[in-house]
């Protein structure tokens, strides 16, 4: 996992964690309404492999957006 500091004064947020937390949430809850009202809702091992390749997927097309620059943690 890449950590990454963006300065702000002195408030330093890492900016890597916030996004993952950001679309790990935006995930689950994209699966939870999506399979909400399926006649054939999902199992749990499927919902836990669908929700980790879609995370990485979207973690690494934000990552391919960015240069990376500065402190690395």
């Amino acid at each position: 996992m890449k950590k990454i500091r963006v300065r702000s004064g002195k408030l330093v947020a890492r900016v890597y964690p916030i996004l993952e937390q950001s679309v790990e949430e935006g995930v689950a809850a994209g699966l939870r309404r999506a399979d909400k009202h399926a006649d054939d809702p999902l199992t749990e091992s499927q919902i836990d492999r669908v929700s980790e390749c879609v995370r990485q997927a979207v973690l690494d097309a934000i990552m391919e957006r960015f240069d990376v620059k500065g402190e690395r943690l």
